[in-house]
């Protein structure tokens, strides 16, 4: 099973539709609907049984902030719903198809301890998209709240005993996937044939960094960096725009000084795309006044970079 998560949510209508036809498991998304038609972009939820034969369901709640984090071409002709209302209205559907209940998530982990809460009927939540170590699960109410890091650096394991739909006694821990763990050789050969094709591209020089340039995710997304600057700097001489304004979250490398290889812009360069509009002077800094004055909340996660605005009003908006 598998939720629709970050980087699927980049993709147009189209590939999606693709990616869901072409998958040989599921895909769920309870909260994204296709505008033409009114019905869901994926199936909500599928049901199963667990091994004692306990009727189970698992649904898909995906972020509603995917229709202003990426290109708006990648959502047009969609529509992302509270995934809290779905979540409830899912759970009343389920009553007698399902005991045991799993929500697939990937809206963050203080929105999962959220919708356990709202939704208590939920027994388990594993979750995505704000990179949190969850170690034990975290309990609310009856609910467990799992989440294993991120880029694939921990496999959760969650063992629990379920009486009457409820589980009465668990054990949850998160498996390291490091060197010790042996490659598939199906998957590494996939791998390796596209890293072969790509390796004389990405390996060639194009630059020589004279300094350090941070990375680091918890700078970008709190403070203006070099690397911010850099990226925005070279956005702006690229489309010879005025202004640039980045998503931090898609800058998330650290380079020492050293030779800027192709390979490093593809790391360091941003998940969503780049697009160009049209807005005056006055509009940028009333745009950034009210996100500085609604607090950091409204700032993260769609605002932290940007070159070409005033020096004091940039420095005011990327360190509140």
């Amino acid at each position: 099973l598998h939720g629709v998560y970050r980087r699927q949510r980049q993709m147009c209508i189209r590939d999606s539709r693709h990616i869901v036809q072409m998958a040989r498991f599921p895909l769920l998304a309870a909260n994204i609907y296709v505008d033409a038609t009114g019905q869901r972009l994926a199936p909500p939820y599928e049901l199963l049984r667990l091994s004692d034969g306990t009727p189970a369901a698992v649904l898909g709640l995906t972020s509603p902030d995917t229709a202003v984090e990426t290109l708006p071409a990648n959502v047009e002709g969609l529509r992302f719903t509270d995934p809290y209302d779905e979540c409830k209205k899912l759970l009343s559907d389920l009553r007698g198809k399902a005991e045991f209940l799993v929500a697939l998530t990937h809206i963050g982990y203080e929105e999962d301890l959220e919708l356990a809460r709202r939704c208590p009927e939920l027994d388990v939540i594993i979750g995505a998209h704000s990179h949190t170590k969850v170690e034990p699960p975290t309990k609310v109410g009856k609910t467990l709240v799992c989440q294993a890091d991120s880029y694939g650096k921990y496999l959760g394991q969650v063992e629990g005993l379920v009486r009457d739909g409820d589980v009465v006694k668990h054990r949850g821990f998160l498996r390291p996937m490091d060197e010790r763990v042996p490659s598939d050789p199906r998957v590494a050969a996939v791998i390796d044939g596209y890293a072969k094709q790509m390796a004389q591209r990405l390996g060639e020089v194009v630059a020589q960094a004279a300094v350090d340039l941070d990375g680091e995710r918890d700078n970008l997304r709190s403070r203006e960096t070099n690397l911010g600057n850099l990226v925005c700097d070279l956005f702006r001489e690229y489309t010879q725009a005025d202004v640039c304004v980045d998503n931090a979250g898609g800058i998330e490398d650290r380079r020492d000084a050293l030779q800027v290889a192709c390979r490093d812009g593809a790391a360091g360069g941003g998940v969503g795309g780049e697009d160009g509009v049209r807005f005056t002077g006055a509009e940028s800094g009333l745009e950034l006044d009210e996100r500085v004055a609604a607090g950091a909340e409204a700032l993260w996660p769609r605002v932290v970079l940007a070159t070409g605005i005033g020096r004091q009003r940039l420095s005011t908006a990327a360190t509140t």
